[in-house]
């Protein structure tokens, strides 16, 4: 597993360069790996492998870059050119998120989100997770209701660059109340309307309940 990674790494280094580029032009790599089956033996669930140029005789002098090497790299340490390595051990997880990086791998783990989580990028991996959770009828409307919505706004759009703007935004927001009431009455839930819609779930509610006042 450690070869592979290695390999992978690598080859991104290689691949994103042209010939004939010059050494100074290798990007810096992370390598973020997500593992299901123990690669090794420790009690950690997350691990940090990277490059370091230590002294031989005097073990505590590390080798730093020359000031005119960390105007040109934006890097402190000889070792910070060099790849380094996340190795996440999902299964060793105890399920106490104390950080960011914790309810990403609470995520990884259980495919859950908890409303608390406030990770950047859980709330797009968030959207996807809800949408895989649906029933294929759900999501069938819901893909409907968001072509729905994508269509009204490319029409809005088109009419506003020809300069038609009186009655865009009247239009923009009755469509999304025909939207929201779509969605409603085909059974989705008040998160994934307002994915669809854009608008905060008590303005949803607040459509919501008009409807039923009006019937």
């Amino acid at each position: 597993y450690y070869h592979r990674m290695l390999y992978g790494t690598s080859k991104v280094i290689v691949d994103h360069m042209s010939k004939g580029d010059e050494y100074a032009k290798v990007k810096k790599v992370y390598s973020i790996n997500i593992v299901y089956l123990d690669p090794g033996i420790g009690r950690d669930y997350v691990y940090h492998g990277k490059t370091e140029f230590k002294g031989l005789h005097h073990t505590e002098d590390e080798l730093h870059l020359s000031t005119g090497q960390r105007e040109k790299f934006r890097k402190q340490k000889a070792g910070d050119i060099h790849p380094e390595y996340y190795i996440l051990k999902v299964n060793q997880f105890d399920d106490v998120a104390k950080d960011p990086l914790d309810e990403w791998i609470y995520y990884l783990k259980n495919d859950q989100i908890k409303s608390d989580f406030k990770a950047p990028g859980l709330d797009k991996a968030r959207e996807v997770l809800e949408y895989d959770l649906l029933t294929p009828e759900e999501k069938r409307t819901y893909d409907r209701a968001l072509d729905a919505a994508l269509g009204r706004e490319s029409a809005l759009y088109t009419a506003k660059e020809e300069g038609i703007e009186e009655g865009i935004e009247k239009g923009k927001m009755e469509g999304r109340i025909e939207i929201v009431l779509n969605a409603h009455r085909s059974g989705l839930t008040l998160e994934v309307i307002g994915t669809i819609t854009g608008l905060p779930q008590e303005e949803i509610q607040a459509i919501i309940l008009q409807l039923k006042e009006e019937k």
